[in-house]
């Protein structure tokens, strides 16, 4: 053997290892990225599920707020009767 077919195997060795390990590490990132995906899509789901929330808090607190003030409304006026009656 000549110092050249010595060098073309140690460099076609050296290149199958290096494609062996990139199709390791390609492997590998998918499936990090599949997890991501997951994780990104559980985390859009539960964004839009407190949105609803929210929703829907603030649909039943604008009732809620007016119906406190009309409270405060009528018991502004039983006290100005209140206190006409009580100066007659």
């Amino acid at each position: 053997m000549s110092a050249e077919e010595i060098l073309v195997i140690i460099l076609s060795i050296t290149l199958a290892v290096l494609l062996v390990l990139a199709i390791v590490v390609a492997v590998v990132l998918i499936k990090i990225l599949k997890k991501i995906q997951v994780i990104t899509d559980k985390a859009e789901s539960t964004v839009a599920s407190f949105a609803a929330f929210s929703s829907a808090i603030k649909k039943a607190a604008v009732p809620s707020a007016v119906g406190s003030a009309i409270a405060k409304i009528v018991a502004k006026y039983a006290e100005t009767n209140k206190k006409s009656k009580e100066d007659k």
